[in-house]
């Protein structure tokens, strides 16, 4: 035991001098931080080998004692994946959550072993951070062993969340085989939580002096919700969904190029193009001097659709560049 302790005090010892290669101080402060955060929580799975779940969450349907968020594990691989030592670890847990992919097409919301949001997904970031790595590294074998679900999962998003008429993308909530174990799936809030902001007030509209506007147990009245129960879409055009879905298409289009894949990198950036000249016309409002989620229906009080809300989602077409955000908007925005 005694020298056990003494190797695992060397070997820390080791890693923590290693952290100097980030420079001294505050970098090397910081990145010690990340890489704790990142590693607290480290498992081995016989399918996936050695992950880092971002938390220790189940709902007793998991078969284990650990969930994959969508996008706070993909968040978690880019970080992993930053230092050379723990990129092992970053393409298991990158590769762990888009194998979890359902016959739907869907990166779901969470996954363990035994368990998937077979309703939703979360925002799509998963392309975003499989490029950042190939920049990065250049190991194109992961690439090539992820980019099937990350375009079926693409075509997912194209088939089944494009919000009617104007066909942008949309929050949902479907009742796919498997959903019926979830009581939220196929309702509005299951629809908030595909957004990945579970408690955000742009999804119950209703004043702001009413304190029980929570979209979460049930809290947001019945007439501050936009659900429609027969297509399982939030009637609303959501500008950060819609920003998200244009940053993970070009990325894709761009790992498709990577491995030769040119029938589906012409796809997505026509895709790309659709999306961006929507939201470049029909989500700008002029009197606010932003992009604005829009309403697809009519409903009273709101002109035109507009809902009032403001968060920091509404910058997210920014990431589509001068095609989709003219200087001149991206100055007023800011």
């Amino acid at each position: 035991l005694a020298a056990a302790r003494i190797a695992v005090e060397a070997a820390r010892e080791a890693e923590i001098n290693r952290y100097g290669v980030w420079g001294s101080g505050e970098m090397a402060e910081a990145y010690e931080a990340m890489h704790t955060v990142t590693t607290w929580l480290t498992v081995w799975q016989p399918f996936e080998g050695v992950i880092s779940p971002p938390c220790m969450w189940h709902n007793g349907q998991t078969g284990a004692n650990y969930s994959l968020f969508e996008w706070d594990t993909y968040f978690s691989a880019y970080m992993l994946s930053i230092d050379r030592s723990s990129k092992r670890v970053a393409y298991n847990t990158f590769i762990a959550m888009t194998k979890s992919i359902t016959p739907q097409g869907i990166v779901p919301n969470g996954a363990a072993a035994m368990w998937r949001s077979w309703d939703r997904t979360e925002p799509p970031v998963g392309a975003k951070i499989l490029h950042e790595m190939w920049v990065r590294w250049g190991d194109k074998w992961v690439v090539e062993a992820t980019f099937d679900e990350l375009m079926a999962w693409n075509d997912w998003f194209w088939r089944r969340r494009r919000l009617m008429p104007l066909g942008m993308i949309c929050l949902g909530s479907d009742l796919n085989p498997g959903a019926d174990a979830d009581p939220l799936a196929g309702t509005h809030i299951g629809a908030t939580l595909e957004s990945g902001l579970d408690n955000s007030p742009m999804y119950c509209d209703c004043p702001p002096s009413n304190a029980s506007c929570i979209d979460t147990d049930n809290l947001c009245p019945m007439d501050g919700r936009f659900f429609d129960n027969e297509t399982f879409h939030m009637q609303s055009y959501d500008v950060g969904f819609n920003g998200m879905y244009m940053m993970e298409t070009e990325a894709l289009a761009n790992l498709a190029d990577v491995i030769g894949r040119t029938d589906d990198a012409v796809e997505l950036r026509a895709r790309f193009e659709e999306i961006g000249g929507l939201v470049r016309d029909n989500l700008w409002n002029e009197e606010t001097g932003m992009f604005m989620n829009r309403l697809s229906v009519e409903r009273e009080g709101r002109p035109d659709g507009w809902l009032p809300a403001l968060s920091p989602t509404l910058f997210y077409p920014l990431q589509a560049g001068k095609a989709v955000v003219s200087d001149e908007r991206a100055a007023s925005m800011m």
